[in-house]
C-alpha cells in the first residue's frame, strides 16, 4: 500500500518514489485525483475510485465524482465507483444513487453491444463500532460574537470537567474563538487540566501534542476547528462540546472576492461531531443550541457559494467549458460560471469562447488556483521563479503576521504590505511572525518550485520528441490541489504540515539538486535566490498583480477615511488601508490580494497587498498591457474626446489625445445626447416651437382619426432615431458648441415634405387672430391642448371657440385675462362661458375695473383693446360723417368663430 500523503493546501504533490509496481492502494486527495483524470481521462490501470467523507461536499469532490461518472459511462464501464461517508442523510445518498444509476443507463444506451451494463446501484450501510452518546442541549449564547461564544463554550467545558469523565473535544468556528476560549480556560480550569488548540495553522509538533494522549494521564481539553470533525481520531475523548458553528467562504459575485461567513452547521456535521465522543466508550455531547432549532439536513455544497474559477479551468481543460454535458449532483450556476470564465480570460487561461489555451493547460496541470498558477508560470518568464513561488505560497497561507502581536516599523497586524511579510520570512527586522505559518510558507514554496521545474522539464522533453506529452505520467505527476476553501482562514489537517525529506545526495547549497526523488532545491540557495529577487524594485507588486489583475487599485487620496489612505479598484469600488501608517499609503498603485468588508462595497479594506509603480507595471507586466483608443463624452466640456490609452485591465496607466472619425465619435455623441434628454440638443426656440406644432398635429390626427400621414416628431421618437436623422448634418461635429451652429430649422423641417410643412402651417397655426385684429401666439407644448392667452374684452363678439387640427377639429383652449393680464377663466367652450360664467365675471370686473367696458350682451358688443375714455377720444377724432368703425376679419387663422365685425 502506498499512503500518498498530500496537504490540503495548494501545494500538495505526488511523491513518485512512494509508488511502485507493487502498489495496490493509493490514498490521495480529490485535487490529485483531478490531476490524474485530466492527464488520463480513462484512468488506465485504476480499477476503482473511492470518494470518502463525501458529505463535506467540497468543490473538488463534486467535480471528481462528475468526471469519474463521465469516464465510466463513455470509456470505462468497468471502472468501479464507491461514494462513502459516515453521514449521507438529507437525501444525499439517494441523490448519488440516482445519479450513478442514470449514468450507467446512459452509457448502456450509447453502447448496446457492450453487454448488459444496467445494474442497480446499491446503498450499503455499515453500522461499525460505536458507543452511545448522550446529547445535552444548553441553548445558544445570547449573542454569537467571538467573546460571548468563547465564554459559553468555556462554561460548558468547565461543567463537563466537573460532571463527566474523559478528555473534552470542543468545536469552535475559528482560530480567534479558540484563542479566546483557551485564555478563559487557562485561568479557570482545574489544576492539571491541559488546554490545547488544534487547527491547521499550528506547527506539526503542536498538532501532534493535541492528538496524542497525555503521557502523565492528565485530562485534556482540545479546542478545535472543524478540522477534527472527521479526519482525525483523538483517543481518550469522551465529551464533545459543539458550538454548532462553522466558518465558510462565500463568493461575492458583485465584488469578485470571497468573504468568510460564520454559519450554523448541518445535521450531518453535528452528528459527525457528536460521534467523536463515542469512539472509545460511552460519551456525552453538549450542544450550544436548542433542540427546536432548525438545521439543514446536510452541508450546503461548496459549489453553491465558492469561487468557481478553479472549477471553470478544470472544465475547460476537460473540453466542456460550460460543464453542460457532465453529470452533476448540483450544477454550477451559469451566471457565476461566466464571472469565473471572465477571470480566466483575464489570466489568459481560456479564449473568448471559453476553450482552454495552451497557457491554461499549463496552469491546470499545476493544480493550483488559476491565480497562483498564472503567477508562478509568469514568474518563470520574468526570471524570478523562486520569488514567485514564495509569493504564491505566502498568499495561499493564513497571514503570518495576524494574531502575532505588534510588528515593528508599521508592520503590525493592521499593515497590508506583503513586503513586510517577505522581510519577516527573511529574518530581517523586529517583526513578530507566526513561526509555524512562516515555516509552512517556506516549505510550500520549495515544494512548488520542484513541481514547477518538473513540469517545465516534462514540457521541454515532450517538445523534443514525438511522444505523447503525457508520457509515462498518466496520473498527472507534479499536480497539487486547490486550497480547501471551506476551512477557516486557510486551515489544513494535522498531518499535512510534515516536511518532505530531501532527495538522497542533495546538496543544500545547490539550487537544483537531483536525487532519487526527482527535482530538488537546496534551502540556502533557494533563500538567497528569492531574497535577491525581492530587491528588484516593483517586482513583488508585479507578481501579485499577475495573480490579481482584476484587483489593481489606484490611490485616490490620503486621509479621507479617518486618516487612512484610500484607493479605487479598477472596478470603481473604493478600498482603504486599515493602518494610517501603512507603508502602502504612499504607493500610487497597489495590487490587492485580500480584501474584507461589507457586501455593499462601501467599507472594503485591503488586508494584504503590494505596492506597484508605473515603471514596474510597464517593465514586468508589459504583456498584460494593451493599447487602445478610448472615445468618451466629457460632461463638463460637453464634447466627445478621444484618448490613446495604455491600460492594465480597466486601469488607465497613461493617455494622450487622439483623433477618431465620425464612425466612432458620432455614436458616443448621440448616446450622450440621448442620456441627457431632448433638452441637451441646442435647438433654437423658434424651431422647437415649430416642432411642437408638427408633433401636436400628428398626435391630434391619430387621436381623432386613428392614423396620420405625418412623421412622428415627438421627443421620444426623435431621440430614439437620433443617428438616422441627425448624422447627415453632423459630419465633424464633436460637441454641443458645434451642434449649436447647425441650421436646426433645415434639420427639423427637413423631416417633412413641403406639402406636410404647409399642412402644419394651416392646421397648427402659430397665432390666432382675435376680433380686434390682435394676433395672439398659440402654445402647443405647455398644456394637454393648444392654448392662447387673450384679454376678455378682445373676445367680445366671438361666438364659437376657434378649432385647430384640420379634420381633427380640436378646440383652442383660451385663457381669458383681465385688463391687468391676470387669468379670469380658462375655457375651450366660449359659447358656454358667455351663457353661464360671464355674468359673474362682469359683476366682479365692473367694480374693479370701472374704466373698462363690461357689456351685458358680450356677443353683440364690439371687441376692444381700449378703456371707455380712450374709446370716446377715438370717436371724437373721427371726421364728421365718417364711415363708423373700421371693419376686419374676426376669424382666427385656425378657423375662428362668428362675431361682430366692428372692433376697437
Amino acid at each position: 500500500m502506498s499512503l500518498f500523503r498530500a496537504r490540503r493546501s495548494r501545494f500538495a504533490t505526488r511523491d513518485p518514489a512512494r509508488v511502485s509496481s507493487a502498489t495496490r492502494v493509493e490514498v490521495v486527495t480529490e485535487g490529485i485525483l483531478l490531476r490524474r483524470l485530466q492527464g488520463d481521462p480513462s484512468l488506465e490501470g485504476v480499477g476503482a475510485v473511492i470518494l470518502d467523507e463525501f458529505h463535506e461536499r467540497n468543490l473538488d469532490a463534486d467535480l471528481a465524482l462528475a468526471l469519474c461518472l463521465d469516464a465510466q459511462r463513455w470509456t470505462r464501464p468497468d471502472l468501479r465507483l464507491l461514494v462513502m461517508s459516515a453521514t449521507l442523510g438529507g437525501g444525499l445518498a439517494e441523490g448519488v444513487q440516482e445519479l450513478m444509476t442514470s449514468c450507467q443507463e446512459e452509457g448502456a444506451a450509447a453502447a448496446p453491444d457492450s453487454g448488459d451494463r444496467r445494474q442497480t446501484v446499491p446503498v450499503v450501510v455499515s453500522e461499525g463500532r460505536s458507543f452511545p452518546v448522550t446529547t445535552v442541549y444548553l441553548g445558544a449564547p445570547v449573542r454569537r460574537d467571538g467573546g460571548r461564544l468563547a465564554r459559553a463554550v468555556a462554561d460548558a467545558i468547565l461543567g463537563a470537567l466537573d460532571h463527566d469523565a474523559g478528555d473534552v473535544l470542543a468545536f469552535l468556528p475559528g482560530v480567534a474563538e479558540i484563542r479566546q476560549a483557551q485564555q478563559l480556560l487557562r485561568e479557570e480550569a482545574p489544576r492539571g487540566v491541559r488546554v490545547l488548540p488544534l487547527h491547521g495553522n499550528l506547527a506539526p509538533e503542536q498538532q501532534d501534542e493535541a492528538i496524542r494522549p497525555s503521557p502523565s494521564g492528565a485530562r485534556r481539553v482540545v479546542l478545535a476547528t472543524p478540522i477534527a470533525e472527521s479526519s482525525i481520531t483523538i483517543d481518550g475523548v469522551r465529551v464533545v462540546v459543539d458550538s454548532g458553528l462553522r466558518r465558510a467562504p462565500v463568493f461575492d459575485e458583485g465584488s469578485g472576492f470571497s468573504r468568510l461567513r460564520t454559519e450554523r452547521v448541518s445535521v450531518a456535521s453535528a452528528d459527525q461531531r457528536r460521534g467523536r465522543a463515542g469512539r472509545t466508550g460511552p460519551g456525552v455531547c453538549y450542544r450550544l443550541w436548542d433542540p427546536s432549532d432548525d438545521l439543514d439536513e446536510s452541508t450546503a455544497p461548496e459549489i453553491a457559494d465558492a469561487d468557481l474559477a478553479p472549477l471553470a479551468l478544470e472544465l475547460a481543460a476537460w473540453g466542456d467549458p460550460a460543464g453542460d454535458s457532465l453529470p452533476w449532483l448540483e450544477a454550477p450556476d451559469p451566471g457565476r460560471m461566466e464571472v469565473a470564465r471572465q477571470l480566466l480570460r483575464d489570466l489568459g487561461a481560456v479564449d473568448e469562447k471559453g476553450a482552454v489555451t495552451e497557457g491554461g493547460r499549463r496552469m491546470a496541470a499545476l493544480g493550483l488556483h488559476p491565480r497562483f498558477a498564472h503567477l508562478v508560470l509568469r514568474s518563470r518568464d520574468l526570471g524570478c521563479e523562486e520569488l514567485g513561488c514564495i509569493v504564491a505560497s505566502l498568499l495561499s497561507e493564513r497571514d503570518i503576521l495576524r494574531g502575532s502581536g505588534t510588528g515593528g516599523g508599521g508592520g503590525g497586524p493592521q499593515s497590508a504590505d506583503i513586503a513586510l511579510r517577505l522581510s519577516a520570512l527573511a529574518g530581517d527586522g523586529p517583526i513578530i511572525v507566526d513561526r509555524a505559518g512562516a515555516q509552512r510558507v517556506l516549505q510550500g514554496a520549495r515544494q512548488l518550485l520542484r513541481q514547477l521545474r518538473a513540469a517545465a522539464a516534462s514540457t521541454a522533453a515532450a517538445a523534443d520528441s514525438d511522444s505523447d506529452p503525457a508520457g509515462g505520467d498518466a496520473d498527472g505527476d507534479g499536480g497539487g490541489e486547490g486550497e480547501d476553501e471551506g476551512e477557516d482562514e486557510g486551515e489544513w489537517s494535522a498531518s499535512e504540515e510534515q516536511a518532505r525529506p530531501q532527495p538522497a545526495g542533495a546538496d543544500p547549497k545547490d539550487p537544483i539538486a537531483t536525487g532519487a526523488g526527482g527535482v530538488g532545491i537546496g534551502a540556502r540557495a533557494f533563500s538567497e535566490a528569492w531574497q535577491d529577487q525581492a530587491l528588484r524594485r516593483g517586482l513583488v507588486g508585479a507578481l501579485v498583480a499577475l495573480a490579481y489583475p482584476d484587483r489593481i487599485a489606484q490611490r485616490r487620496d490620503a486621509g479621507s477615511s479617518g486618516g487612512r489612505a484610500t484607493f479605487v479598484l479598477s472596478s470603481g469600488r473604493p478600498v482603504r488601508l486599515l493602518d494610517p501608517g501603512d507603508p502602502l499609503k504612499d504607493a500610487q498603485y497597489i495590487a490587492v490580494a485580500e480584501l474584507s468588508g461589507g457586501r455593499d462595497g462601501r467599507n472594503d479594506a485591503a488586508r494584504l497587498g503590494a505596492a506597484l509603480t508605473l515603471s514596474a507595471i510597464k517593465t514586468h507586466l508589459a504583456s498584460e498591457i494593451r493599447e487602445e483608443v478610448a472615445v468618451f463624452w466629457a460632461p463638463a466640456s460637453k464634447v466627445v474626446l478621444a484618448r490613446r490609452q495604455s491600460r492594465l485591465g480597466s486601469l488607465v496607466l497613461s493617455e494622450a489625445p487622439a483623433e477618431v472619425g465620425d464612425d466612432r465619435a458620432l455614436p458616443v455623441l448621440f448616446k450622450a445626447l440621448q442620456d441627457g434628454g431632448w433638452a441637451s440638443l441646442p435647438i433654437p426656440p423658434a424651431v422647437e416651437a415649430w416642432r411642437h406644432r408638427a408633433a401636436w398635429l400628428r398626435a391630434a390626427e391619430v387621436a381623432a382619426l386613428g392614423a396620420s400621414a405625418l412623421p412622428d416628431l415627438s421627443e421620444g421618437a426623435l431621440l430614439g432615431s437620433l443617428h438616422a436623422w441627425l448624422a447627415p448634418y453632423a459630419a465633424g461635429v464633436r460637441g454641443r458648441a458645434a451642434l449649436s451652429k447647425l441650421d436646426w430649422g433645415a434639420v427639423i423641417r427637413g423631416l417633412m415634405t413641403w406639402e406636410q410643412q404647409q399642412r402644419v402651417e394651416a392646421d397648427a397655426p402659430s397665432h390666432v387672430t382675435l376680433p380686434t385684429g390682435s394676433r395672439v401666439p398659440i402654445e402647443y407644448g405647455s398644456r394637454s391642448q393648444p392654448t392662447a392667452r387673450a384679454r376678455l374684452q378682445e373676445c367680445f363678439g366671438l361666438v364659437d371657440t376657434p378649432r385647430l387640427g384640420g379634420l381633427a377639429r380640436v378646440p383652442l383652449l383660451l385663457e381669458l385675462l383681465s385688463p391687468a393680464q391676470r387669468p379670469l377663466q380658462v375655457t375651450a367652450d366660449l359659447a358656454s362661458f358667455w351663457a353661464t360664467s360671464y355674468s359673474d365675471v362682469r359683476k366682479d370686473m365692473a367694480g374693479r375695473y370701472p374704466k373698462h367696458v363690461w357689456p351685458v350682451d358680450p356677443l353683440n358688443a364690439e371687441a376692444t383693446r381700449l378703456t371707455k375714455k380712450a374709446q370716446a377720444m377715438q370717436q371724437a377724432q373721427q371726421p364728421a360723417g365718417g364711415g363708423g368703425a373700421s371693419s376686419g376679419s374676426n376669424s382666427s387663422s385656425g378657423g375662428g368663430g362668428q362675431g361682430k365685425k366692428k372692433r376697437r
